[in-house]
């Protein structure tokens, strides 16, 4: 479920007393990019590539840096089947993900930079 900026400040008011007022210093809506988009299909395509599996669109529901830039996902780092330790005590990520990433990211970038892309 998700709520617009207008939603939660009309529900966090509603509990409010009267002298209360709230104050929105911006935000940013939700995200969503097309799976059929050429930028999904570039980084399906580059993924798969370099893993030999099937790429499978998820959606998270917190925030992230992509909603900021026009045409823009978050992408990586976890593999499937890997443990999930972003943003908990002691994060970390192995040498061998880390190269991995490294060649799925750096094939996706020169194919989104190229004019015509592919």
């Amino acid at each position: 479920m998700s709520f617009t900026q207008e939603q939660i400040l009309e529900r966090l008011t509603a509990g409010l007393p009267a002298e209360v007022t709230l104050v929105s210093h911006g935000g940013k809506g939700p995200l969503h990019v097309a799976g059929d988009s050429q930028l999904i299909q570039i980084l399906q395509r580059v993924y798969e590539k370099h893993t030999g599996e099937e790429a499978k669109l998820i959606s998270i529901g917190g925030g992230t840096y992509a909603r900021a830039l026009e045409n823009a996902v978050a992408f990586g780092p976890v593999f499937p089947g890997q443990k999930e330790v972003a943003h908990q005590p002691d994060e970390y990520i192995s040498v061998s993900h880390l190269v991995k990433l490294a060649e799925i990211y750096g094939e996706a970038i020169a194919k989104l930079g190229r004019p015509g892309r592919e």
